[in-house]
Formats: C-alpha cells, sequence, structure tokens
C-alpha cells in the first residue's frame, strides 16, 4: 500500500518564497493567479471527492502537509540539488527529508 499520512483531513499552502522550505530551493516561483485557481478549483476539490480526504488552507507555510510551487532543483533527500524534469511530488515517505514529504511542484519557466 505504500506510505500514507495517518490522518484525513490534510493542510495545504501556496508559499510565497523559499524560506518557507528548510531543504535546499534552487529557482523558486510562487503560483499565479491562474494555476492557484486551478489547483483550489479543480485538484483538490477532485481529490476530495473520490479519495474520502479534506484539505484545509493554513497560512503557516513551513507547517503545511502539503505545498505547492515551482522551482528549478530542489534537495527532498539531503543529498543535493536534484533538477525538476516535469512534475515532482514527495510522499510520506521516510526516504525523503521530513520537512519535504508532501511538497509537490512543477518545474520553473
Amino acid at each position: 500500500m505504500g506510505y500514507q499520512w495517518d490522518f484525513t483531513n490534510l493542510t495545504w499552502n501556496l508559499p510565497t518564497s523559499p524560506a518557507a522550505y528548510a531543504y535546499d530551493v534552487s529557482g523558486f516561483v510562487s503560483l499565479n493567479n491562474s494555476q492557484i485557481g486551478n489547483l483550489v478549483g479543480h485538484i483538490l476539490q477532485n481529490y476530495s471527492s473520490v479519495c474520502g480526504l479534506t484539505f484545509t488552507y493554513t497560512n503557516n507555510e513551513a507547517a503545511a502537509n502539503i505545498r505547492y510551487a515551482e522551482a528549478f532543483a530542489v534537495d527532498t533527500t539531503g543529498q543535493g540539488l536534484e533538477q525538476i524534469p516535469t512534475a515532482l511530488g514527495v510522499p510520506p515517505d521516510p526516504q525523503f527529508l521530513a520537512a519535504a514529504q508532501g511538497d509537490a511542484g512543477s518545474p520553473a519557466n
């Protein structure tokens, strides 16, 4: 079954700077209004409707279970920066840094 959170209400945030991350992020770009509308208006609602999860926005960028942004490269394992080729989703898996678990992103343009 893989790794999973042991709760069903996940908090989310859209960081506005790389300072929200406790690991290296290169080329950080926050989401634009169109991306935010698609995320909130479609993606999270669709997930919620089929999987029994609820998603609650939090103002705490560093403490959100799920964070969305764009970047050129990230260090989610503590082994150095890795380029984001097409998309990134970090599961709650102990092979990743605890601070990176739940983070999602796409390459910055």
